[in-house]
């Protein structure tokens, strides 16, 4: 998880590395942007996921994010849905993260993946 300053301000990138039901001994990487406007919905998802307390660890009492503190948010088991997104300039899609769940959310009643080497 980083924090970058865009050019119309602050953005979170988390990046996800995943394995997939179809290959699961591949491991993938899928990317999630909340730009400076989409802070309560980074606060709203990880909360969900992590736990309000842990994301509110993120957050000084001003209530802006502090960086250092996104690292607390790693290694959280999820689930992620990914769209990929064709581009004919680009050999691979662009993939990204349509939807992030609590584990075993999306993926009730599949067997779990081998883990991936």
């Amino acid at each position: 998880m980083q924090k970058h300053e865009g050019k119309n301000g602050s953005i979170i990138r988390v990046i996800f590395q995943i394995t997939s039901l179809v290959h699961p001994f591949k491991v993938y990487q899928v990317r999630e942007t909340y730009d400076h406007r989409e802070l309560n919905m980074f606060v709203d998802d990880f909360s969900r996921l992590a736990g309000e307390e842990a994301v509110a660890k993120v957050f000084n009492m001003n209530g802006e994010l502090m960086p250092e503190f996104l690292v607390s948010l790693t290694g959280i088991d999820v689930d992620v849905e990914v769209v990929h997104l064709l581009n004919n300039a680009y050999e691979s899609p662009f993939c990204r993260a349509a939807r992030i769940a609590k584990r075993g959310e999306l993926t009730d009643g599949f067997p779990d993946p081998p883990l991936a080497a």
